[in-house]
């Protein structure tokens, strides 16, 4: 379990350093002046009006209370209606039943829908049935906030960045509990945070140089769980495969084998899964927040494809097998960055409770921050002030929920273009004499 040697800086470089407490004192910041002016706001609509202001942060989506939940007898129900799904499938399972077609009413979707999550997710499930719904529901929230947290703490530790440690967990933390994305997804009971722990685990797949092969194999079982981290993980599972270091590139094999492995033995499963599929994904029209909403289907399944095939191109291009791995890490957060704006807007209907994927990029933007790649200032300025604004508009700070589906798709793509267009300029500017020295032996 040693790991302290991972390829964190030995010492820092002063820019990334001041760059990384910038980037996190200005978005933790500007969510607690988000909650400021909200609650002035609310102050000043009581005294005008004497009538109870609205609540922030709220869901932005109506609300889906479970009947018969609540311990509570005068409350219609408790919340995690995403989460009850996954409850009532694994209830059938656990008495003998499909978890897509139960025959039995008590073990059907509240809300009359088919059910919607891997096989694996269902089976995992099963021993939280034992227990009433709302303790599940609250048991399954607080593994996820312990999978993001803890994730994100033992991966900073580990790099030698303690420093930053207590920053970063605040920006998340902010994020998730102050906001209306971040509540809207503890409303739903939703699991995207398992997928950001999923996502930032296979990132530090690009600089880990001791065990990075538990990173791969935990973050493999992640992604399983909710198939919406399969495009970022597959995709950037073979960037790295195809610009790692000759023991590297297995990691990231490592990563798509445990989807593989973890799904596999529910095949049966998984033919009735398919229904569900079709239902969501190849039949409806597009809704949410999704490319979809004005560019072909085809085209947005393709994106993150595309998006890996340039990038890979122009580096195996331009570089010898002996540079490559040494340009994966210098523009591995912007291009992991663009990966997952189009991995959240790859679905037909697409939830916006999904922007939580974005948390585990915060802990992956300071490794790259801190990391010891030459890199121009301007490109580490531009990601992360980049990023930094995406995060204050995707999560709906100050009154931004009155922008509509469409235009915040728009936003998800300009910004993923802006990363990419970052990986560029990275790669063109590579070829100085500095970044063509000998790698590590360790890369090797």
């Amino acid at each position: 379990m040693n790991d302290v040697a991972d390829t964190a800086p030995k010492s820092a470089t002063p820019i990334g350093t001041r760059i990384a407490r910038l980037f996190c004192t200005g978005v933790a910041g500007l969510v607690l002046v988000a909650l400021v002016v909200a609650t002035l706001q609310n102050a000043f609509f009581g005294l005008l009006t004497s009538k109870p202001a609205t609540p922030y942060p709220q869901s932005i989506y109506y609300a889906m209370a479970v009947p018969g939940t609540s311990p509570f007898q005068d409350a219609p129900g408790a919340a995690g209606a995403d989460f009850s799904q996954v409850y009532t499938s694994a209830m059938a399972l656990r008495h003998g039943e499909s978890a897509y077609r139960p025959t039995s009413p008590q073990f059907a979707d509240r809300f009359g829908r088919i059910p919607n999550y891997p096989p694996l997710t269902n089976w995992i499930y099963v021993p939280l049935t034992f227990l009433p719904y709302y303790i599940a529901l609250l048991v399954h929230t607080g593994i996820s906030l312990l999978a993001l947290f803890g994730a994100t703490v033992f991966v900073l530790m580990r790099m030698g960045l303690r420093r930053h440690v207590w920053r970063v967990v605040l920006v998340q933390a902010s994020l998730y509990f102050l906001t209306p994305i971040g509540f809207t997804h503890i409303d739903r009971g939703q699991f995207d945070l398992l997928v950001a722990t999923s996502f930032l685990l296979c990132f530090v797949c690009v600089f880990a140089i001791r065990h990075p092969f538990r990173w791969a194999a935990l973050s493999g079982f992640l992604g399983a769980l909710k198939w919406t981290a399969i495009p970022f993980l597959g995709c950037f599972a073979v960037l790295g495969f195809l610009l790692g270091s000759r023991w590297r590139r297995w990691t990231f094999v490592v990563i798509l084998a445990v989807v593989v492995l973890a799904t596999a033995p529910f095949w049966r499963g998984l033919l009735e899964y398919w229904s569900s599929l079709r239902l969501y994904e190849l039949d409806p029209a597009p809704s949410g927040l999704t490319l979809q909403n004005f560019m072909p289907r085809i085209w947005t399944k393709l994106a993150p494809i595309l998006a890996t095939a340039s990038v890979a191109l122009f580096v195996l291009v331009r570089f010898p097998a002996i540079e490559r791995p040494r340009i994966l890490k210098a523009i591995s957060a912007p291009f992991a960055l663009s990966l997952t704006n189009l991995s959240i807007c790859f679905g037909t209907i697409s939830y916006e409770y999904r922007t939580v994927a974005t948390l585990g990029m915060v802990p992956a933007l300071i490794i790259w921050l801190e990391a010891e790649i030459e890199l121009p200032a301007r490109a580490k300025i531009a990601t992360a002030a980049a990023f930094g604004l995406f995060l204050i508009v995707a999560f709906r700070l100050f009154s931004l929920t009155a922008l509509g589906y469409v235009t915040m798709s728009w936003v998800y793509l300009a910004l993923a273009l802006f990363f990419l267009c970052i990986c560029a300029y990275t790669i063109h500017t590579s070829r100085r004499p500095l970044l063509r020295a000998q790698p590590d032996a360790a890369e090797s």
